[in-house]
């Protein structure tokens, strides 16, 4: 796989950025803030780079309204979007719900473990 897909939830119903409410890391795993609606951090992307927190990423590719008008999407390498991940985790582990995951990665969040992508077939 040469890029890793990832959702984010980032805009209300009017299509406005509001911050990061949720995200789906292609098939292994989606985040739902834990505050319900409330977003977790602000995050911005130019179409080159995904930022939160002043820390940027690379994108290989950026999509706005990706679905709908709630949500973008990005594709990141799979080393960047572990990455990103792993930023989540640490910057923000108790403010997001898993509530979709393959069993694996469901069982490393539940036991307080780090997920890495990589791990778990994202290459």
């Amino acid at each position: 796989m040469t890029y890793i897909e990832i959702s984010l939830c980032v805009n209300d119903e009017r299509g406005i950025n509001i911050g990061l409410q949720a995200i789906e890391f292609g098939p292994w795993l989606k985040l739902e803030s834990a505050s319900g609606l409330l977003p977790v951090c602000k995050c911005a992307c130019d179409g080159r780079q995904l930022a939160i927190d002043g820390v940027r990423w690379p994108v290989l590719d950026y999509r706005r309204y990706a679905g709908n008008v709630c949500w973008d999407a990005v594709r990141m390498s799979p080393v960047m979007a572990d990455s990103f991940l792993a930023y989540i985790q640490r910057e923000y582990r108790g403010q997001w719900c898993l509530t979709e995951a393959v069993p694996d990665v469901q069982r490393a969040w539940d036991n307080g473990e780090d997920v890495h992508l990589l791990e778990w077939g994202a290459k």
